[in-house]
């Protein structure tokens, strides 16, 4: 099961108020499984519900996740989720060179 750390918009947007100069925000961090839309249900600790939709593409979020594991010390998380990622990076890769070839989407699917 792949965790995504998301964040609250309208904690962080409640904390970006309260800034005068440049600072860091510390914002809660909610959790979320990886989902193939890229849009995600989010619930932070002080009951706010928001969306949130990345624009990450799936490869990005597996090799982040890879490096991820890496520093919390799991090797072999980060060895499976560095394969995912390589294999969405191959798919991503053929599905732009098909789509610049002028091949149809059904037959990029179909393949």
């Amino acid at each position: 099961m792949m965790i995504l750390r998301l964040f609250c918009p309208k904690c962080a947007h409640a904390a970006s108020k309260s800034l005068v100069d440049y600072a860091e925000i510390d914002v809660l961090s909610p959790m979320s499984r990886l989902s193939d839309t890229g849009k995600y249900e989010v619930v932070c600790d002080c009951g706010h519900r928001s969306a949130v939709v990345l624009q990450n593409l799936k490869f990005e979020l597996l090799f982040e996740m890879g490096i991820n594991a890496i520093v919390d010390g799991y090797p072999r998380e980060a060895v499976s989720s560095f394969s995912a990622a390589l294999e969405r990076f191959y798919e991503f890769y053929w599905r732009v060179a098909l789509a610049h070839l002028s091949v149809s989407d059904e037959t990029i699917d179909a393949a």
